[in-house]
């Protein structure tokens, strides 16, 4: 069985589940300043691999790698270089929205893996839903 790399979160690999793609890239925002040396942050982008998707995250998250079938994974629908894309122009809109800058900032990308979140499908006597593993909020499965 292949092995995947999952965000460690409430892990629970004896139940149902599936594994979602995302992409976890570590980048570096530099943007100059007047009259001041140009200013650098360290941000976490995750990139959606199914719903071509940004985000800023908080910190980096624990990783573990987990051996399961291919049959439990959701296929990616973004190449690296859309997701490489997708960081760059969420990290120049960060950057815009929260510094205040006048020109367009330079990003660096420090470090990228692909990693799988999991969720869970669960039975209940009111019926099947599904169990995100990070936030443990719960979806009804129709």
């Amino acid at each position: 069985m292949p092995e995947y790399t999952i965000i460690n979160k409430n892990v629970n690999i004896t139940d149902d589940f599936f594994l979602y793609p995302y992409y976890i890239f570590r980048v570096n925002v530099i943007f100059k300043r007047p009259f001041m040396k140009p200013k650098k942050i360290e941000n976490i982008i995750y990139v959606d691999l199914f719903r071509e998707v940004a985000l800023i995250g908080k910190e980096f998250p624990q990783l573990i790698k987990i051996s399961t079938t291919s049959e439990r994974v959701i296929p990616s629908t973004v190449s690296p270089e859309r997701a490489e894309s997708l960081v760059i122009t969420a990290s120049e809109d960060w950057a815009r929205k929260t510094k205040m800058i006048w020109s367009v900032p330079q990003v660096e990308i420090i470090d990228k893996i692909q990693a799988y979140r999991i969720y869970y499908i669960k039975k209940e006597k009111k019926g099947e839903y599904i169990l995100d593993s990070l936030t443990l909020t719960k979806k009804k499965l129709k």
